[in-house]
């Protein structure tokens, strides 16, 4: 339990129909932008998301990472899960299974609660006094994924390398690549970042580092625009 609700974090891989279509990755992110997104947002709203951090990565199948990835901010656990068994949220998680790939162990998508660091789970770690949470209404979120050919080091190993970071941090450490969300004030010194993970962890590519930029406004007749490489931050307005 955080501080203002309960963290989620998701790992997504496109089913295996759109990696083998030419098309695929195009039609996936169309979907995203036009479809999943924003139902996301407008669903799951009504059961308690507060903020939403959806990542669009790069689509490439040979590293082995995920497609999509992100981070769910719930005013608590037990309203999302009440939520998922209306018939709304029932039919909002069919629509997982028409873009996402859940059979396949290599690339199956999964999503869990972030609780204490955790081998393989999604972990969490609070702000301290004074920083930035997921929840603040000024915090800035910023999205890592790190890649290795072997096996990354462990999540509390992870969290010591950032330990330097005072704001809240959720991760998703898997074989061969971890997830990392951060909330901080202001800006997060991106060189200062490369350097610290160069040095700690010299087998690990940063594969990305993205701010996530306010979301526009979303509707029937305005979808997000069709982009990768790009992270949106979605948050309930004061008094929404």
């Amino acid at each position: 339990m955080t501080e203002f609700g309960d963290i989620r974090l998701w790992l997504g891989w496109r089913k295996r129909s759109l990696v083998e279509a030419a098309d695929g990755w195009g039609r996936f992110k169309l979907s995203l932008a036009q479809n999943f997104i924003p139902a996301t947002w407008q669903v799951m709203t009504g059961f308690g998301l507060k903020v939403y951090v959806p990542s669009i990565l790069s689509g490439s199948i040979e590293d082995g990472l995920p497609d999509e990835v992100a981070l769910l901010g719930y005013s608590s656990r037990a309203q999302q899960e009440a939520g998922m068994q209306t018939e709304t949220g029932r039919r909002y998680g069919a629509m997982h299974r028409e873009i996402f790939e859940f059979g396949n162990t290599a690339r199956k998508s999964r999503s869990g609660w972030a609780q204490a660091p955790t081998p393989l789970q999604p972990s969490l770690r609070a702000s301290s006094p004074g920083a930035a949470g997921f929840f603040d209404p000024c915090a800035s979120i910023y999205v890592l994924l790190l890649a290795s050919p072997g096996r990354l080091p462990s999540s509390e190993a992870i969290l010591a390398v950032m330990s330097a970071q005072p704001g809240s941090l959720a991760l998703w450490c898997q074989p061969g690549f971890a997830v990392i969300w951060l909330a901080v004030s202001g800006h997060l010194q991106a060189d200062g970042i490369r350097a610290t993970l160069r040095a700690a962890l010299p087998d690990a590519t940063l594969a990305a580092l993205h701010h996530a930029d306010a979301a526009p406004q979303i509707g029937p007749n305005q979808p997000l625009p069709m982009v990768e490489q790009h992270s949106w931050h979605f948050r309930v307005q004061a008094g929404g």
